[in-house]
């Protein structure tokens, strides 16, 4: 038996070790921001870089951000207090306590992996883009090329990111964010399971897909004020969705058991599952 209060589950110590983790690439972001990228050379007159700068986003860094992180969180966090009320009633034993750890375990074991996965995936989008130095659609008007000087006369700052291009913040961690929570219900409302066809399986099937609806125009509004050349929005994209299989399956397929049994009940006493027969990790397949 856990020697934790019951209840208070959702924290292992072995979790330090993803906290730390959380914080170093926080910091290495932080430090990669500050980092001069690659200045790469140009044509004045390149047609490709010659659109007008826009002063407003269409989906700011901020928005976008907010979206990407707090939508699956609050997706996740109704979704699982949904499935712990139920399996708290469904079955004798289970009271509140049993409810509130799975609670916590659920929604603690999907944020952790879920923002360091964002995390990651920001730190390498901001590497590559100090490293290709690939100027975005506006640079020209943002440099404000001087004929006489032969030099950019434009605010430093906007030239600097003007060399950021490559490739799409935006598309990269909205698509991780989203993939990840895709995912992740797709496992919960079982959509890929080979020994049952679960009712609703076009329903389900339809709202996951639906969910991609949201990082397509936060990334294709970065093409349509000439921010990023599409290359930079589809190759973003597709590192995001890479990030997302890779964080998932770290942090959670490698930990579910092939066969996914579910508790037996027998072992379940006082509302208290014992170590040997309750698995938190698990997650929403708890009552499912």
């Amino acid at each position: 038996m856990s020697s934790q209060p019951y209840g208070l589950e959702w924290f292992k110590p072995e979790n330090l070790y993803d906290y730390a983790a959380v914080v170093i690439v926080v910091v290495s972001i932080g430090l990669t921001n500050k980092i001069h990228p690659f200045e790469r050379p140009f044509d004045p007159n390149d047609p490709d870089l010659s659109h007008p700068h826009w002063k407003t986003d269409i989906v700011p860094m901020a928005t976008a951000f907010a979206v990407t992180v707090g939508v699956p969180i609050a997706v996740v966090t109704i979704f699982a207090a949904i499935k712990a009320a139920y399996g708290a009633s469904a079955v004798a034993g289970r009271g509140h306590k049993w409810a509130l750890a799975t609670f916590l375990v659920t929604v603690h074991d999907f944020c952790l992996p879920f923002v360091l996965t964002i995390e990651l995936t920001s730190l390498f989008t901001d590497v590559v883009k100090n490293w290709a130095g690939r100027l975005r659609p506006d640079f020209l008007d943002r440099c404000r090329w001087s004929a006489e000087t032969h030099a950019c006369t434009g605010d430093p700052a906007l030239i600097l990111d003007g060399r950021r291009s490559f490739f799409s913040g935006h598309s990269s961690f909205s698509f991780a964010g989203f993939t990840f929570l895709a995912l992740y219900l797709s496992d919960a409302l079982g959509i890929f399971a080979h020994q049952t066809k679960p009712r609703g399986l076009a329903f389900r099937l339809t709202l996951i897909i639906m969910l991609f609806l949201i990082p397509s125009y936060i990334a294709i509004s970065r093409t349509q004020q000439y921010i990023h050349h599409p290359t930079d929005v589809m190759t973003g994209s597709l590192f995001g969705v890479f990030m997302a299989v890779v964080g998932y399956r770290a942090h959670f397929k490698a930990r579910l058991p092939s066969h996914q049994q579910q508790p037996d009940l027998a072992d379940v006493e006082g509302g208290r599952p014992s170590e040997d027969s309750f698995n938190f990790d698990d997650r929403l397949r708890l009552v499912s």
